[in-house]
């Protein structure tokens, strides 16, 4: 709750300081020949580029000298402004200073622009951190392998001396064993350890060869043992 109030007095003093400037150099504007209603947005640019370079300050990572630049030429010139108005006697400015004022939005423009592309660019690159993030936390090696997975039984080769022997499953109420062949060669092994290294799902390995995930990580605790 204190953090929530503090918060709220800092932008209720950020809110006062943007309005008092504000209608001075709303005042300004209008000294400087610009017509009622643009001399209302003459001040936006300036103070608003300043707020938008303090916003890049906390989400720049690699352009945060940029906006920093932005910010403290954004200040300056609203100050410079404030003093101009207040020490200029009143009515309207001498050419050379109503000259000052006329060239801020030509500034502006370019700088406000690359600041936008670098602040959208940052909001882009945190998107795709996020979407990483979270297919990296719902990868399916995450997700338990059900036996309902298994592949068909491999077919048996009896000449052939690189097959593992067959598994027998024996039910436990008695009734008659029932064969499950379970063989992959050393060489489908041997592929499915080497798609993992590769970056490959223990799942997307097995199913290569056809072979569950189950089997592949155990391949892959036995060769991690062995090593």
């Amino acid at each position: 709750m204190k953090r929530n109030l503090d918060a709220n007095v800092a932008y209720v003093i950020a809110f006062l300081a943007f309005a008092l400037s504000y209608s001075k150099l709303v005042d300004l504007a209008v000294r400087a020949g610009y017509g009622e209603l643009m001399s209302y947005a003459w001040p936006l640019i300036v103070d608003g580029l300043a707020v938008m370079a303090a916003r890049g300050v906390m989400r720049l990572a690699k352009s945060r000298w940029y906006a920093w630049s932005l910010l403290v030429a954004g200040t300056a010139v609203s100050i410079f402004a404030a003093v101009l108005n207040a020490m200029v006697p009143a009515g309207p400015l001498p050419p050379f200073a109503a000259a000052l004022v006329t060239i801020v939005p030509p500034l502006c423009l370019p700088f406000a622009s690359h600041l936008a592309r670098k602040l959208q660019g940052a909001q882009d690159g945190a998107e795709e951190v996020r979407t990483d993030s979270d297919q990296a936390t719902s990868h399916e090696d995450l997700a338990p392998v059900s036996d309902d997975e298994t592949p068909p039984p491999v077919a048996a080769d009896p000449e052939d001396d690189e097959c593992e022997a067959p598994l027998t499953l024996v039910a436990s109420d008695g009734a008659p064993p029932r064969p499950r062949v379970a063989k992959y060669t050393d060489a489908q092994i041997a592929q499915a350890l080497a798609d993992v290294a590769a970056g490959v799902s223990q799942r997307e390995a097995g199913r290569r060869i056809g072979a569950s995930g189950n089997a592949v990580r155990a391949w892959v605790a036995k060769a991690a043992k062995a090593a």
